[in-house]
């Protein structure tokens, strides 16, 4: 995580979240090329990671978007780099997913792309229903 740092870790109900937030905290300005400095504005939201010790991982991610001093321009982001827009699910943690479906279905094909996992040419629909709602009670969801 890149440009990124973890500000504390905490374990709550057996899942370990982890609050990271922007080192950087400025940019240039799109409109004047000048230093974009000033909050704007900032939210924090969920995104799953690959399970630590068996235990679930939550980020609380810190996204913030600036304002420039020169020009007034509201609402630059700063850039994200481990996640695309929406996306609630690093990458790591969908290949996790995928390897864990693959050895459960080894004659399975299992199709990754940046928002699901799909699985197909598998018969048993009844074990594939188990095994996800398996996955949803520890909590990798």
């Amino acid at each position: 995580m890149l440009n990124f740092c973890i500000k504390c870790s905490e374990e709550y109900n057996n899942t370990i979240f982890i609050r990271v937030s922007p080192i950087k905290k400025s940019l240039r300005c799109p409109k004047c090329d000048n230093i974009a400095d000033r909050l704007h504005d900032k939210k924090e939201f969920f995104v799953r990671d690959i399970p630590i010790h068996g235990k679930p991982v939550i980020l609380i991610v810190e996204k913030i978007r600036l304002r420039c001093a020169c020009c007034g321009h509201r609402g630059i982001p700063v850039n994200i780099p481990f996640l695309n827009k929406y996306q609630r699910k690093t990458d790591r943690f969908i290949e996790f997913i995928a390897k864990e479906v693959a050895k459960t279905f080894p004659n399975a094909k299992v199709i990754i792309d940046k928002f699901h996992v799909r699985h197909l040419k598998e018969n048993n629909k009844s074990k594939m229903r188990r095994i996800f709602c398996e996955i949803q009670r520890v909590g990798f969801r």
